[in-house]
C-alpha cells in the first residue's frame, strides 16, 4: 500500500490456540523463505540461522513497532537510556520481515507494545525467532503467546535490560 517493498507472507501451525509448532515467512521483495519447526532450529532458504550475538546495548540495531504516541516516547527514551545513546532503532511496520531480520541476526533487538497486531501478524514471526535462538516474551517476561498484545525479541545477552526497562516503562505510565 505505501510502495515500500518491506512486507512479508506469514503461515503458522497452533496447536491448542496457543502454542505456535510451525512457521514460515515469505518476503517477496528479497526472495527470502524463513521456516521454523518447535525443536528444529530456523532456516532461511534452507540454511540455518541464529539471532544476534551482540552483548552490549551501545551501537546495537533494533526495530521498534512503535508509534508517535507519550507512551512510545517514552519507549524511545528508554531504548537510548539502554545504549547510551548510541542504539539505532528502524521502525519497519512489518512483523513479517522482523521476524526473519532479527532470527538471521540482522538486527539485534525488537519490543512492540500494540493492541491493533493480530495473531496472525506473530505467530509464523514468533517460533522462527525461537527457534533462531532468541529471546522471546511479553512484557512481563514470560514467553510469548499467541495472544499477547507485546513482543520483546533480542538475545540472551540483552533481554533481561530490555525486560527491566520494559517493566519500569508500564510502571510509571501506571503511576
Amino acid at each position: 500500500a505505501s510502495k515500500i517493498p518491506v512486507y512479508g507472507i506469514n503461515a503458522a501451525l497452533v496447536r491448542n490456540d496457543n502454542e505456535v509448532i510451525f512457521g514460515a515467512t515469505y518476503l517477496p521483495a528479497t526472495d527470502e523463505m524463513c521456516t521454523a519447526e518447535i525443536g528444529q532450529g530456523a532456516f532461511l532458504n534452507g540454511v540455518k540461522v541464529t539471532c544476534s550475538e551482540q552483548e552490549s546495548w551501545d551501537h546495537s540495531v533494533g526495530i521498534g513497532g512503535i508509534g508517535l504516541h507519550a507512551n512510545a516516547l517514552r519507549m524511545f527514551q528508554v531504548l537510548s537510556d539502554l545504549s547510551h545513546g548510541t542504539a539505532w532503532v528502524n521502525t519497519l511496520g512489518a512483523p513479517s520481515v522482523t521476524g526473519v531480520y532479527l532470527a538471521a541476526g540482522r538486527r539485534d533487538w525488537y519490543v512492540i507494545r500494540s493492541h491493533r497486531t493480530k495473531e496472525w501478524d506473530w505467530a509464523a514471526p514468533s517460533i522462527i525467532m525461537k527457534e533462531a535462538g532468541c529471546v522471546v516474551t511479553n512484557a512481563e517476561g514470560e514467553s510469548w503467546r499467541i495472544h499477547d498484545k507485546e513482543m520483546l525479541a533480542t538475545n540472551r545477552h540483552l533481554h533481561p535490560a530490555l525486560l527491566e526497562a520494559v517493566k519500569k516503562l508500564g510502571e510509571n505510565s501506571n503511576s
